[in-house]
């Protein structure tokens, strides 16, 4: 589940930094979600780390 989620926010950032460049996207907007995305990733991978280590 750990795992899956840390995809999914991979390719919403992806896509989330394609579309803070795009010529006509808000660019602020897209770069708060990006930022948001990032924050989320960051959480999900430590806690995949702290889930491996405390399985040990």
């Amino acid at each position: 589940m750990i795992e899956d989620k840390i995809v999914k926010y991979k390719e919403n950032l992806t896509l989330a930094q394609r579309l803070a460049n795009n010529r006509y996207a808000d660019h602020e907007y897209y770069d708060k979600m990006v930022s948001r995305l990032e924050k989320m990733l960051i959480f999900y991978e430590n806690l995949k780390v702290w889930k491996e280590k405390s399985e040990k």
